[in-house]
């Protein structure tokens, strides 16, 4: 689950962006915005400055000339100091020496500039002074130094002097190397002039490591570039609020750690270099962040568990962002480990059931932290847990003002199985190393196969546990990708719906998230076989094995008898016909637009649905009904046929596999509403006046004694709230936001969340009704509260 922090507002981000010049999200929760020194922010009540660096006047580029002491020729000589390329240098062979640059006029310097060779650093001037002279012959110091080092190759070092006596003559005089009996230049530079103003640092970045927030920026100002600075003045705002002094860094510094930030308080920060004489640069750009809670998982980090378990139920897809994928191990006790990219201070943590099997749910663990990953200290302990239902997410507070690199998961019981499993480890908390996140890894083994003539299955192994989605594209042609589906991060498969037969499709699939897409999979195609109903047709069904032939067909239905049902029985014809007709008009039109209706005479007492999901029935929606009497009057003959393609609708409307409401409503109660409203839909009005007679005046013992269903529930729902619009807007409402998986609903609801999505289709909050239908309890109470926070988009208002 991916976290957005309340009270937080817009400054917090719940998701990760790619870095762009303009935008650079840290961290789900920490959010940083860049812009160009030309675009600095001028903040109400501080003074922008918008005098640009000038560097002035390099008088060794004015004409003049060149000595030395001791006179080199060729590659290495004294030209080599003013040629303004620092990969050329003046070599001798003393360690004591100077080199010497007559002006092509007299010009007063306010500061020069030094560059260590390629090589050799005890070569470099240690000791020296610079001289100023108006004739050659008389000289004044205007500099000494003493002790000094160049702590790179090709290093340029810059040295100030009080602006003086305009000199024709300027001398370096090295009295001492740093150990060399060779000495070694490769530029010198002599200033006059320019504004003082060192050039404005950029690339400012802010991140949070803990608590904290750690600056960074680019230096960029020199005395290649003008002057270089003598520190840095670093501002800060908190909560949107103008900008105010935080503090100073030295010379060539670029970073600075804000400590001990609150949570949930907006930052920005900004930077401006200070020359050395106060000349002040433009700032940086802004950057901003926001403190606030978060899933510390969400982002890149490395997975791990104490059996390096890999594969579908590895370790990582217990931090996947699928409470439907698992971590499954073949041991009662195990450890899970992540750890993020750098240190963070964890507020709480949830561990989240898996899809079965509940005695492999961990029963007693605890919760580690660790600097180094080898010394652990124990954050949380928990003993004789117990998830009393599947997928359920269990949260637990922690309370530690130390933040940690490695978090560990240590389970010491499960509830009595041989196997250890976990669907979700979530690790909320303050901090993050911002470190951006990177496109998924792209899936792999993508394989497609038409199982009907109007549908195709296709599954791939995901191999990211960071994919936000997958985009799974088809092509008539394998070159114009005109169709495309969005499905959840986690999706192994996937039902492609609605095909046409006899047509080749064409298939690629690649993982998004906020860092960007994956590359595609190796496109893969499938030819769909014909989609014809077959004349004669051999069940293989069940205890069935008859040989069936087609009876008549139409756009809208099959209708199948065994060698045992009169074919005289022609009102099925028009019958089924009607019935299927209002449905696909009410709720869509299941994949297949046909029907295939078969019907026995005195054999499998009863009937069944299946549909387009299920492969025993070659994935057609198929109803089979064996009786004793198909007379046209016989009301159990009618009844029992609506009552089968009911089933249809509940277990595939939306294209979606299931039914999660099966276990409240059982097998007849949603077959009671949509059988009246069916029948009147259809123009059956007999048939819904016989059944509404029949069902008004139905009770069941569940979920109490006595609950009429279709009297206090199902018909006060249709008939004040949109009658079919009402009842199809459950099976979107659901379809749309209901736990599911890999195109199957993966749990059943409640009667909280019953209610809720049911007061969706209404738009109108049903708690009233529910409660003179089923009762009311406080489960129930806890339910529906629990509903409306997991599913705020069900749209309804309520109390």
């Amino acid at each position: 689950m991916r976290f957005s922090p309340a009270g937080s507002g817009s400054r917090l981000r719940s998701s990760v962006r790619p870095l762009t010049a303009a935008l650079l999200t840290t961290a789900v929760g920490a959010t940083l915005l860049t812009t160009n020194t030309a675009r600095a922010h001028a903040e109400e009540g501080t003074a922008t400055v918008t005098t640009a660096p000038d560097p002035g006047t390099d008088i060794t580029g004015n004409g003049g000339k060149i000595t030395a002491q001791y006179k080199e020729t060729g590659a290495e000589s004294e030209s080599m100091l003013i040629d303004d390329d620092i990969t050329t240098k003046y070599f001798t062979i003393r360690s004591a020496m100077w080199v010497q640059y007559e002006s092509a006029t007299a010009a007063t310097i306010d500061r020069y500039t030094l560059t260590s060779a390629n090589d050799a650093p005890d070569r470099d001037p240690k000791d020296w002074t610079l001289q100023g002279s108006v004739d050659g012959s008389t000289w004044t110091v205007i500099d000494t130094r003493t002790n000094q080092t160049f702590s790179a190759r090709n290093q340029t070092r810059g040295f100030s002097v009080t602006p003086g006596t305009a000199y024709t003559h300027y001398r370096l005089v090295v009295s001492e190397t740093n150990g060399s009996s060779d000495s070694q230049l490769a530029e010198w530079e002599l200033w006059a002039g320019g504004n003082g103003v060192p050039a404005a640092p950029s690339k400012l970045t802010a991140t949070l490591d803990g608590d904290a927030a750690v600056l960074d920026w680019a230096d960029n100002s020199s005395y290649d570039t003008g002057y270089a600075e003598s520190g840095f003045q670093i501002e800060r705002s908190v909560e949107g609020g103008p900008f105010e002094p935080l503090a100073t860094a030295g010379a060539d510094v670029h970073t600075y750690t804000d400590p001990a930030l609150d949570t949930d308080t907006a930052y920005a920060y900004r930077v401006r270099a200070v020359g050395a004489g106060n000349g002040l640069s433009e700032y940086s750009g802004t950057a901003e962040l926001s403190v606030g809670v978060f899933d510390i998982t969400d982002l890149p980090g490395k997975v791990t568990d104490q059996y390096a378990t890999g594969g579908a139920e590895g370790g990582e897809r217990a931090a996947d962002n699928s409470e439907y994928t698992k971590y499954l191990t073949q041991h009662t006790t195990t450890w899970l480990q992540y750890q993020p990219a750098s240190t963070s201070r964890l507020t709480g943590y949830t561990v989240t059931s898996a899809n079965d099997s509940p005695e492999r749910d961990p029963k007693n663990w605890t919760l580690r932290g660790s600097v180094d990953g080898s010394t652990w200290t124990d954050l949380d302990t928990r003993s004789g847990e117990w998830f009393t239902s599947r997928y359920q997410k269990k949260s637990y507070t922690v309370g530690t003002d130390r933040s940690y690199r490695y978090f560990r998961l240590d389970v010491t019981a499960n509830n009595g199985a041989g196997q250890t499993q976990v669907a979700e480890w979530e690790l909320t908390g303050t901090g993050n190393s911002g470190s951006q996140i990177d496109a998924p890894e792209a899936p792999s083994g993508l394989s497609v196969k038409a199982v009907s003539g109007d549908q195709a299955v296709l599954s791939w192994t995901d191999n990211s546990r960071l994919e936000q989605s997958f985009r799974l594209e088809r092509s008539l042609n394998g070159t114009d990708w005109d169709w495309s589906r969005v499905v959840p991060n986690g999706t192994t498969r996937y039902t492609d719906l609605g095909l046409t037969g006899n047509t080749t499709y064409h298939y690629r699939l690649r993982a998004d998230n906020a860092g960007g897409q994956s590359a595609y999979t190796t496109p893969v195609s499938v030819t769909t076989p014909s989609s014809a109903m077959p004349a004669t047709w051999q069940e293989h069904w069940l205890e069935h094995v008859q040989l069936l032939d087609k009876v008549h067909e139409n756009d809208d239905v099959a209708i199948y008898f065994d060698d045992d049902m009169d074919r005289s029985q022609t009102w099925l014809n028009g019958y089924v016909t009607k019935l299927w007709k209002y449905t696909k008009q009410n709720y869509g039109s299941f994949s297949n637009p046909q029907l295939a209706a078969i019907f026995h005479k005195g054999k499998y007492g009863g009937g069944h649905p299946s549909n387009v999901f299920d492969a025993s029935h070659d994935y057609r929606n198929v109803i089979d009904i064996g009786l004793a009497d198909w007379s046209e009057t016989d009301t159990q003959a009618r009844n029992v046929t609506s009552h089968e393609i009911a089933h249809i609708v509940e277990f595939s409307a939306y294209g979606v596999n299931g039914s999660p409401a099966f276990g409240l409503w059982g097998d007849s109660k949603w077959a009671e509403i949509y059988q009246y409203d069916a029948y009147l839909g259809a123009g059956l009005t007999a048939d819904a006046e016989s059944w509404y007679s029949k069902a008004i005046a139905k009770t069941d013992n569940y979920p109490r004694a006595n609950t009429a269903w279709f009297r206090d529930w199902f018909l006060p729902i249709w008939r004040d709230h949109g009658k079919g619009e009402a009842l199809d807007a459950f099976f979107r409402l659901t379809a749309e936001q209901f736990a599911q998986h890999n195109g199957s609903y993966v749990r059943d609801m409640n009667m909280g969340e019953f209610v809720h999505f049911w007061s969706g289709a209404a738009g109108a909050d049903l708690q009233k009704q529910a409660e003179t239908a089923f009762g009311w309890t406080d489960a129930y109470e806890a339910q529906l509260e629990q509903a409306r926070l997991d599913f705020p988009d069900v749209p309804y208002t309520h109390s």
